[in-house]
């Protein structure tokens, strides 16, 4: 998490934040609960350490939050790192419930849980924030030099695959000699082999080419809405950045 451009990073962060305190709280509420049925179970004066009521409840809070949990991280792909410090909260929380007896018992496990997801964020924060900072535009920015390449890189692929086609006719028939037999023009396929475009070096590369641009411009407008989001000193604004994305989608369109 600590590699990832800035505005993502805080993104991530807060997300995680909010999944580590709802995960401590609803961990909490499902240990109280089942203390709870500990105690309106459990004859008086007696000694089992093991309760059946309270195993059971943990069970169904287990067998929610792994639902609910999963149901949200499928709907928002954006939601995968919360989820998943949501789901260690409640994992070990309700797989270690039954053995609970008090409250205190419970708050100290959620306490050591909650230091050390904290601490640990905070140290991610620092090193993303101070020893490796990477800002979103500058991610922005290195897409964009990239592109430019890669416009040129397929621009000429498919020169190179027009001037194929001058020599060498990929959709012709096979000639016929004086004896009858086929053979096959120079620069075909062997025989029995599928006459594609995947059978020509220069269709591949234009295919690649095509490809690999295509690629950049989902890349690229995936990391748009961080680089504008972020604070910069700089002399472009966001609206500057919309327009050089809705240049480059112009160029794309009938490449």
């Amino acid at each position: 998490m600590a590699i990832l451009p800035r505005a993502k990073f805080v993104q991530t962060m807060i997300l995680n934040i909010l999944g580590t305190c709802l995960g401590s709280a609803i961990a909490l509420l499902g240990l109280w609960s089942g203390i709870q049925a500990r105690k309106h179970t459990t004859p008086e004066g007696s000694k089992e350490s093991y309760n059946p009521s309270q195993s059971a409840v943990c069970a169904i809070w287990l067998v929610f939050n792994i639902w609910a949990v999963n149901l949200l991280r499928a709907k928002y792909p954006v939601l995968q790192f919360p989820s998943i410090v949501y789901s260690i909260f409640t994992n070990v929380a309700f797989s270690f419930g039954p053995i609970f007896q008090t409250m205190a018992q419970a708050e100290s496990l959620i306490k050591e849980l909650l230091e050390g997801f904290l601490t640990a964020f905070a140290l991610a924060a620092g090193v993303s924030l101070f020893i490796i900072p990477i800002s979103s535009r500058t991610v922005v920015f290195s897409e964009m030099t990239g592109y430019i390449g890669a416009i040129r890189g397929t621009i000429k692929a498919q020169t190179a695959y027009l001037e194929s086609l001058e020599k060498s006719d990929m959709f012709g028939q096979p000639d016929t000699d004086e004896s009858g037999n086929n053979e096959v023009k120079k620069n075909k396929p062997a025989k029995g082999e599928k006459l594609t475009a995947a059978n020509y070096p220069e269709a591949k590369a234009l295919e690649a080419s095509v490809a690999g641009l295509t690629a950049l411009h989902g890349k690229l407008h995936g990391d748009l809405p961080f680089g504008k989001r972020e604070v910069a000193y700089g002399k472009l604004a966001p609206e500057d950045l919309d327009e050089l994305f809705k240049l480059f989608q112009a160029i794309l369109i009938p490449l």
